[in-house]
């Protein structure tokens, strides 16, 4: 009686059993073995690792355990492997990033440079808003709002208009009313088209290079754009001028299929600049490099989403990107400049 009550005291104090308390009979033992065929799977021995030799065979090889690639002969088996690979032409994974602020996407070499013509040259904001006022007043039609405005602009007329009046508008009467109302504002003191500040700098050194051949690609009319280059002496300054006049509206990429057409460039050494979502969907149709500027009428996460490779933020910037500070111009290859932080 006395050991059986010393056994269940024990049984209390230590429900699970151990060897240490547990007589020798008790129906659950405290650890138990686990299979042979498992204790012998990848055990290492002096520094190497046994390979299941039982289990090899023609059909099934010998497995080895992950750690071998720490061992000196796996790291130099590797090291062999790879030379062998570069040695026989193969393609290895670099290791390098681009650095944070290099734009992804942008040309080696550069040939042409395709300028958009409002919002990126030039500021022309309050004479689209007031010629849009007064055509949709002369309809009698509600007067969008300046936001609205100047969401289209870049695109054709037509194609402008009927994004804000829809298919069934007065499309064409909307065209000719806003026509005729932009050109009274032209000659009106009080509505001026200003170049962007540092933009005419900037065009003049991009022009004195020999390397680079300048263009334009914009929605306005060849009279406007004429009326433009007349305006600041840019005659015979851009390599090809591309209007609504001449191809589709944007987005659609004719206007830079055609300008690499008349220039001989690749689409591999063509960059386009604008400010609307519609300029880097061009460009990016005609496999083109597009850069945004965020000083325009589209903001500049629309312009990252619609394929910019960067946006800049002045003409300072963007001056870097080609020819360094506005003061040193510096031809050569673009990815030497980019790679300068």
């Amino acid at each position: 009686m006395e050991r059986r009550d010393r056994f269940k005291d024990n049984r209390k104090r230590n429900p699970r059993g151990s060897p240490k308390d547990s007589p020798k009979d008790s129906p659950r033992p405290a650890y138990r073995l686990p299979p042979r065929r498992h204790r012998d799977r990848g055990r290492r021995v002096r520094g190497h690792v046994r390979p299941n030799v039982a289990a090899a065979s023609p059909m099934r090889p010998a497995t080895v355990n992950r750690t071998a690639a720490s061992f000196p002969a796996a790291r130099a088996a590797a090291s062999s492997s790879v030379a062998a690979s570069a040695t026989s032409g193969a393609r290895l994974p670099s290791r390098r990033r681009p650095a944070d602020h290099e734009p992804r996407g942008f040309p080696a070499l550069l040939k042409l440079i395709v300028f958009d013509v409002d919002g990126t040259l030039v500021d022309s904001q309050h004479l689209i808003v007031e010629a849009q006022r007064r055509a949709f007043s002369e309809h009698g039609l509600p007067v969008p709002p300046r936001k609205e405005a100047l969401s289209v602009v870049g695109l054709s007329l037509p194609d402008a208009f009927r994004r804000l009046v829809g298919e069934s508008g007065p499309i064409e009467s909307l065209s000719h009313s806003y026509r005729k109302a932009f050109q009274a504002l032209r000659i009106d003191p009080d509505y001026e088209e200003p170049l962007f500040p540092g933009m005419a700098d900037l065009v003049a050194r991009l022009h004195r290079r020999d390397d680079i051949q300048l263009g334009i690609a914009t929605g306005k009319s060849r009279r406007g754009v004429d009326h433009l280059v007349d305006k600041h002496g840019w005659e015979r300054w851009f390599a090809t001028i591309q209007t609504a006049d001449d191809a589709p509206s944007k987005p659609d990429p004719a206007m830079l299929l055609q300008a690499m057409t008349e220039t001989g460039a690749e689409p591999s050494m063509t960059v386009m600049i604008g400010d609307t979502t519609y300029d880097m969907m061009m460009a990016r149709s005609a496999g083109v490099a597009a850069i945004g500027v965020g000083w325009g009428y589209h903001a500049p996460g629309a312009l990252f989403g619609a394929g910019a490779v960067t946006v800049v933020e002045s003409a300072a910037s963007l001056s870097d990107l080609f020819s360094g500070p506005l003061d040193e111009a510096q031809p050569g290859p673009m990815t030497e400049r980019l790679a300068t932080p």
